[in-house]
């Protein structure tokens, strides 16, 4: 069976050439890769044409010629439309796929499929080692790092934080057909398809690392760090994160008006609350967040969240 890999590339002539050799050295070989480039002004396009010569049956290159830069999210998008398999893995150009990852996201995918049928929405993702940007090991665990629970995936979950990455997804053909297409106003493409697949469908991982996720230099920092230095972003530049929650609100008001008269009575409920914040007093949207379980990953981000939305 083949499965599509989408993978949409920018600027990316220093690690872009490891990504395509991890998955030319899959276990799984029958897939296709589709590559779109947002307007690259290095060397990314000759390298492109390098592996097309290598293996022109597997690689497609969908806008060779055009140059446009549309953004991160409308450049999966488009790479989703065009998509036509049953399965469409996300990739991103900098990371290294380990050499199980196709087939080990297949077997969970597939089974769930024979679980609840073709015709449920489903992604499946997975956690990550942390790795420098030479590739040395950082951190074993991602999801252990990040203080992320892939447990959390209902649509309150997800609506405030989203604990998915999506360079580890992998979507069905049932998904994909109601996520499209996914708006351009949205945080993330791979939070919409998150959010789509936890109230219409369902979510699965494996706690196993299928990605070496490369962190650059100004990245690399530890989990207690992040804490550390998000306290002081958000008693030094509240702003910022205020415009987080505004903008997760907004996603949540893109995701109602596309799928308001299709979702559950309390799902509605819950995606209603969430936009509403926006238009109420300091006291009236503490309530509403707290007699909805709308509540962030930790201490600290739900302090931030309490505080300043």
């Amino acid at each position: 069976m083949c499965v599509e890999i989408a993978i949409a590339t920018f600027n990316g002539e220093r690690y872009l050439s490891d990504q395509i050799q991890s998955i030319l050295s899959q276990d799984y070989s029958d897939w296709r890769l589709l590559i779109r480039d947002d307007g690259s002004t290095d060397s990314t396009h000759k390298i492109l044409q390098a592996f097309l010569q290598q293996e022109p049956r597997r690689l497609q290159w969908l806008n060779p010629v055009e140059s446009q830069n549309i953004g991160v999210v409308c450049n999966f998008n488009r790479l989703l439309e065009y998509s036509s398999s049953n399965y469409t893995f996300l990739c991103d150009q900098d990371d290294v796929w380990l050499p199980s990852k196709i087939k080990d996201s297949l077997q969970i995918i597939k089974q769930m499929e024979y679980q609840w049928g073709v015709e449920t929405p489903i992604l499946v993702h997975s956690d990550l080692h942390v790795v420098t940007a030479k590739l040395q090991l950082f951190h074993a665990s991602f999801w252990r790092s990040h203080n992320l629970d892939p447990t959390r995936n209902t649509l309150r979950d997800l609506l405030v934080r989203n604990n998915i990455t999506g360079c580890t997804v992998v979507i069905n053909k049932a998904l994909r057909k109601l996520a499209l297409p996914i708006p351009n106003s949205i945080f993330m493409h791979d939070w919409w398809l998150a959010l789509v697949a936890t109230a219409f469908g369902k979510i699965a991982w494996l706690s196993k690392p299928t990605i070496l996720y490369r962190q650059h230099q100004r990245n690399q920092v530890s989990a207690q760090s992040q804490k550390l230095r998000y306290l002081v972003t958000r008693l030094q530049q509240p702003r910022r994160i205020r415009e987080y929650y505004r903008k997760t609100q907004k996603q949540a008001q893109e995701f109602f008006n596309r799928y308001g008269s299709q979702l559950s009575a309390q799902d509605k409920e819950i995606v209603s609350a969430y936009c509403e914040c926006e238009n109420l007093g300091f006291c009236a949207k503490r309530q509403l967040l707290i007699r909805h379980k709308l509540f962030d990953i930790g201490l600290v981000r739900n302090l931030a969240l309490l505080s300043l939305i």
